[in-house]
């Protein structure tokens, strides 16, 4: 989708720092982060929402979510991570490509998810 954000930084026409990556996926940093290292998964084919992507495909999003997870955790020297995904407009979701985000965290970062 020509004006995804989101694609063009797949397709190289917007810089970001790669994570890792594989024949379906790129981990690169949030432009927004919320703590550092802060990171999203992203499927290279635009998919709008979790429930559109292919079934074959959850089990590498699943890992590949696993292994930038772990790469981030030892990097940054956090204590704990969340897992988000904000599925349409109601739950959050601002760009209307599926991506999940990887927010590490340590006690007292001041970030809060729930009340």
């Amino acid at each position: 989708m020509e004006s995804c954000i989101f694609c063009k930084i797949i397709g190289g026409e917007v810089s970001s720092e790669k994570i890792t990556e594989t024949d379906n996926f790129l981990v690169f940093r949030d432009m927004n982060e919320k703590a550092p290292g802060h990171s999203l998964v992203v499927p290279k084919t635009h998919i709008k929402s979790f429930l559109e992507m292919d079934r074959e495909l959850y089990g590498e999003f699943m890992e590949v979510t696993k292994a930038a997870t772990e790469k981030i955790m030892k990097d940054y020297k956090h204590e704990s991570f969340n897992l988000i995904i904000n599925d349409g407009e109601a739950a959050g979701q601002v760009v209307s490509h599926l991506h999940l985000h990887i927010i590490p965290r340590n006690v007292g970062d001041g970030y809060k998810i729930c009340p």
